[in-house]
C-alpha cells in the first residue's frame, strides 16, 4: 500500500488509499494497515532512504522547504538504473555531438579542478590537474617533467593535455612552459607527484614541489616568464585521501507553475535539476529529473539560496559516495552546467531588466546604439532575393530601426552585472532611489533579490532614512545580491541558454500560426481544417491531427501542438497564405528540424548551417513585415548557434521534459492540507520508494555475481 503513493507521480489521497484498502479486504487480504499506519511507516522510509528535506528562512524572511542536494546525488551515483549511463569527462572531436559533455562550456571553459579533477592509471596511480608528473614523450619516449592541465577523452581513449617544464637551474626550479601544449594518453604519464618527489633526484631533476613561474604568450607572439608559485599538492588529492574524483555537473531549471487544478493562478515556483553527464537519451527521461524545492510565498532567488549554499559546500568539501560501477567510494565535485528555463526565468536568474526593458537581451546589450545596419551578410542570401531588394527596401528608416535590434550586442558578463548592481546599491545609499532605476533601465540589468532591499531605501527622500539606511547596512552587498552570481564558475548571462520550446514553437511558431489562422475568410478556415484533418501523419510519428482543435483554438495551443504544426505547415497553408508570409513559412520549416536533431557529426557544418537557417528565417521575415521584429524573441534566436558551440545540440536545453513535471507539482499541491505547501510538497517528492526500488535491484545484482 506504500507503494500506491510514494512515487512523485502515483498521487494517492488517503481517501482512495482507504478505497484500495477495501477492495484488498473483500479479496481476502487480511490484517492490512490503515492509511494513517502506512504514513506512520512512510515517515521511517524517508528518513532513511528520502531526500532529507529541511525548512529554511531565506534573506527575505520567508519560509520554505528544500531537499538535501549531497543526499539525492549519493543516491544516484549508487543508482543501478543511473550510473552506467553516467559520464564523468569531456570528450572532445567525437563522432557524433549528442551529450553536454561535447560542448565547450564542460570542455574548455570551466576551470580544470571542476570539469575533470584527475585520472587514475592502471597500474593505480591518480594524476590530478595542476599538478608536475613524468611521461614519455615523442618516438623515442622520453622522460620528460611535465604540468598537467586538462583530461578528457578522445575517441574512446583519455588524454591529458599537458605543458613542459623546464629547469631554472639559477634557483633550481621549474619553469612552466605553457607557450607549448601537448596532449598525451594516460598510459604516456608514469610518475605522479607523490612518487616523483621521491625519486626526482634520480633524474637530476628538482623537487616536483619547486615550480616558480610560467612562460606565457602576449598578445605580440613574444615569450615572458611571469613568477607563479601554485598549490602543491592539488587540494582535491588532500581531500579525496586516496578515493577517485569525478566531476558532476548540473543542468538546473526554474520555472512557476500553478498549484490549482481550476484557471484561478495560484503561482508556486519550483527548482528542478538533472545531472548533465547523462547519455543524452537518458537526459530528460522523468526517472532523471530531481526536485529540489517549490514555493508560492519565496521567489526563486531566495530558495536558490541555500541551493548554491549546498553547491558551494559540496565544492569546498567534496561529495563522498558509494560508486555501483566502481564498487568503491569515490568523491565528486559539483558544479552547474547551465540554467534552463522560460525568457522571463532566465531573465530573473540573470538579474536582467527583462524582454519588456530598453535593453531587453540577458545575453548581449541589444538595443544599444548601433551605427551600421548590415546585421546580414550577402553571400548567405536565399538565391531568390536579390542583393538590390534588399537594399532598397534597408533605405527606409523604419526598416532600419527594426533590423538594428536583430544582430547581437556587446556580450554581457557576470562582472559587468554585479558592477551594475554595486552602482544601484550605491544610488540607494546616497538617498537617490529614482537614479537606481534610471541606471537599471540605461543597463538593463535588474536584480529582483536585491530590489527586496531597496524597498526600504525609496522612504529616505520621505524623512525616514536612518530607518531605511540601518535596514540596508545591516546585511553585505553580496548578500543582497542574486546568489547564482556568488557562484565562480557560473556566469547566469553566458551560462542560461536558448531554450528551443519557448524561443521557437512558444515563440515564432506560435506567432506565424496565429497570423495565419487570424488573416483567413471562414472558407479558407474550413479548408485548413480539412486539411490538417485528412492528413495522413503516421510516418512522422504523430497521432491524427484535429484540424478544428488547431485552428479554432488557435489561441490556447500547447508546444506539442506547434511542434505538429511546423511539420505540417508545408502541405496544409500551401496556397492560403501571400508569398512573403509564404515565404517566411517555409524559412521556419526549414529551420526547425535542425534545431530538434538529436545529433550532428560535424559541429562547424551544424552551426553554419543553423546561422544560415536563422539569417534565411530573419531575412524573409524583413522582406514580409518589420513589426515582428517587435518580438525579442528574433534577436535571442541569434545566440542559438554560439550556444551549441558550448552545450552541444539545442534538444538538450529544451524543458519539455521539465514542463511535465509541473503536472506532478500541482497533483502534490491539491492533495495537501495547503497550509504548508512548500513543506507537504517537498516531503512528498522525498521519493524513497524509488531508491528502496533500486537497493532491490543492485542487491539481486549481487546475488546474481555469487551464483
Amino acid at each position: 500500500m506504500d507503494i500506491l503513493g510514494a512515487f512523485p507521480r502515483a498521487v494517492f489521497s488517503e481517501a482512495e488509499t482507504d478505497i484500495v484498502r477495501w477492495v484488498a479486504t473483500k479479496l481476502g487480504v487480511l490484517r492490512l494497515p490503515s492509511a494513517h499506519a502506512v504514513k506512520r511507516q512512510r515517515d521511517l522510509v524517508l528518513s532513511l532512504a528520502g531526500s532529507g528535506p529541511t525548512s529554511v528562512t531565506s534573506s527575505h524572511k520567508n519560509l520554505y522547504s528544500i531537499t538535501d542536494l549531497s543526499q539525492i546525488l549519493r543516491h544516484e551515483v549508487s543508482n543501478p538504473n543511473v550510473r552506467p549511463f553516467l559520464r564523468f569527462y569531456p570528450e572532445l572531436d567525437p563522432d557524433n555531438y549528442t551529450d553536454a559533455r561535447h560542448g565547450d562550456r564542460w570542455a574548455s571553459e570551466v576551470p580544470a579542478n571542476l570539469c575533470a579533477p584527475m585520472a587514475r592509471a592502471p597500474d593505480g596511480q591518480d594524476y590530478f590537474v595542476e599538478e608536475p608528473a613524468m611521461a614519455r614523450m615523442g618516438d623515442s619516449g622520453t622522460a620528460t617533467p611535465v604540468w598537467i592541465t586538462r583530461w578528457f577523452e578522445r575517441q574512446g581513449t583519455l588524454i591529458c593535455r599537458v605543458h613542459p617544464l623546464s629547469v631554472d637551474y639559477a634557483s633550481n626550479t621549474f619553469i612552466i612552459n605553457a607557450d607549448r601544449a601537448y596532449d598525451l594518453p594516460l598510459t604516456s604519464l608514469f610518475l605522479s607527484l607523490p612518487l616523483f618527489l621521491r625519486v626526482h633526484a634520480e633524474y637530476g631533476l628538482p623537487s616536483p614541489s619547486e615550480v616558480s613561474g610560467i612562460c606565457l604568450l602576449d598578445d605580440d607572439g613574444n615569450v615572458t616568464t611571469q613568477a607563479f608559485t601554485p598549490t602543491l599538492p592539488n587540494p582535491w588529492r588532500t581531500k579525496a585521501k586516496g578515493r577517485r574524483v569525478f566531476s558532476l555537473p548540473l543542468w538546473i531549471y526554474c520555472d512557476d507553475t500553478s498549484g490549482n487544478t481550476s484557471k484561478r493562478w495560484n503561482s508556486h515556483d519550483t527548482i528542478l535539476f538533472i545531472l548533465a553527464g547523462l547519455l543524452h537519451e537518458h537526459t530528460l527521461l522523468p526517472y532523471n529529473i530531481h526536485f529540489m524545492s517549490t514555493s508560492n510565498i519565496a521567489s526563486p532567488l531566495e530558495m536558490f539560496e541555500d541551493f548554491v549554499r549546498q553547491v558551494r559546500a559540496l565544492q569546498d568539501e567534496g561529495l563522498v559516495a558509494w560508486d555501483c560501477e566502481l564498487d568503491e567510494e569515490v568523491m565528486f565535485d559539483v558544479w552547474v552546467l547551465a540554467g534552463l528555463g522560460d525568457n522571463p526565468m532566465q531573465s530573473e536568474l540573470s538579474s536582467h531588466i527583462g524582454l519588456k526593458g530598453k535593453y531587453f537581451c540577458r545575453v548581449c546589450m541589444a538595443g544599444e546604439k548601433i551605427r551600421t545596419v548590415a546585421w546580414l551578410y550577402p553571400p548567405k542570401l536565399h538565391a531568390s532575393w536579390s542583393l538590390w531588394r534588399y537594399v532598397s527596401l534597408a533605405t527606409s528608416v523604419h526598416i532600419r530601426q527594426r533590423l538594428c535590434t536583430s544582430k547581437c550586442g556587446t556580450p554581457r558578463t557576470r562582472a559587468q552585472t554585479i558592477d551594475s548592481l554595486a552602482t544601484q546599491h550605491s544610488h540607494v545609499l546616497s538617498g537617490i532611489p529614482s537614479h537606481a532605476d534610471t541606471a537599471a533601465t540605461n543597463t538593463g540589468v535588474k536584480d529582483k533579490h536585491l530590489t527586496f532591499f531597496h524597498d526600504p531605501g525609496k522612504r529616505i527622500r520621505e524623512g525616514l532614512g536612518d530607518d531605511a539606511r540601518e535596514a540596508l547596512v545591516d546585511h553585505s552587498f553580496e548578500d543582497m545580491i542574486n546568489p547564482l552570481l556568488s557562484l565562480d564558475h557560473f556566469d547566469p548571462n553566458a551560462d542560461t541558454p536558448v531554450e528551443i520550446l519557448h524561443v521557437v514553437l512558444l515563440g515564432i511558431v506560435k506567432y506565424f500560426w496565429r497570423d495565419a489562422v487570424r488573416r483567413l475568410d471562414a472558407p479558407s478556415r474550413t479548408l485548413l481544417k480539412v486539411r490538417i484533418s485528412s492528413l495522413d501523419t503516421s510516418a512522422l510519428g504523430l497521432p491524427r491531427l484535429r484540424g478544428h482543435t488547431l485552428v479554432h483554438y488557435a489561441r490556447s495551443l500547447t508546444g506539442r501542438d506547434f511542434r505538429a504544426i511546423v511539420q505540417v505547415a508545408p502541405v496544409v497553408l500551401h496556397g492560403l497564405l501571400p508569398g512573403p508570409a509564404w515565404t517566411a513559412w517555409m524559412a521556419l520549416c526549414h529551420l526547425c528540424p535542425l534545431l530538434y536533431q538529436p545529433s550532428f557529426a560535424s559541429l562547424d557544418n551544424y552551426t553554419a548551417q543553423v546561422r544560415m537557417s536563422i539569417d534565411d528565417l530573419l531575412m524573409a521575415t524583413a522582406l514580409w513585415n518589420t513589426d515582428w521584429f517587435n518580438k525579442p524573441k528574433f534577436h535571442i534566436l541569434l545566440h542559438l548557434p554560439d550556444h551549441v558551440r558550448r552545450f552541444s545540440p539545442p534538444i538538450l536545453m529544451a524543458t519539455e521534459g521539465f514542463e511535465s513535471h509541473n503536472f506532478v507539482i500541482r497533483m502534490r499541491s491539491v492533495h495537501s492540507n495547503r497550509q504548508a505547501p512548500s513543506h507537504d510538497i517537498a516531503a512528498a517528492m522525498s521519493n524513497g520508494a524509488r531508491q528502496e526500488l533500486a537497493s532491490l535491484l543492485w542487491l539481486k545484482m549481487i546475488f546474481l555475481r555469487i551464483l
